[in-house]
């Protein structure tokens, strides 16, 4: 007679589980900070300048950069509204204070030659030409 063994063995199944567990609440609560973040952080804006296109395996977008307190920060915008930017056009980008590295860029703001440079600490406001 074949004696039956239980082939799947709890032992094994159980740290399987726990890491399951671990890896999804870090996920949520990754997700919770940064939706608390994005909602409560205060945020600056400065005016950002194409460098080039970006590419890679699936996406199509920009290359632009910004400066915050005297440091270059470079970034990509794959959003449709970036697709057709020309290298060299300047637009108002916002970032967080906190964060720097973590920005919007507003396609629909783009800066005119009546704003030569920005504050060294950003704006509070969108700036409007007088």
């Amino acid at each position: 007679m074949i004696n039956e063994q239980n082939v799947y063995s709890d032992d094994g199944i159980k740290p399987l589980k726990i890491i399951a567990i671990v890896l999804l609440s870090a996920g949520i609560i990754y997700f919770v900070y940064k939706t608390w973040f994005f909602a409560n952080a205060e945020y600056r804006y400065t005016i950002a300048v194409i460098v080039g296109e970006y590419h890679d395996s699936k996406n199509v977008g920009v290359t632009f950069s910004y400066k915050v307190e005297g440091k270059t920060i470079q970034s990509d915008c794959i959003d449709y509204s970036c697709h057709n930017l020309e290298k060299g056009k300047r637009y108002i980008v916002r970032y967080y204070i906190d964060r720097p590295s973590w920005n919007s860029l507003l396609t629909e703001y783009p800066v005119s030659d009546c704003i030569s440079v920005a504050p060294v600490d950003g704006w509070a406001e969108i700036p409007q030409c007088k």
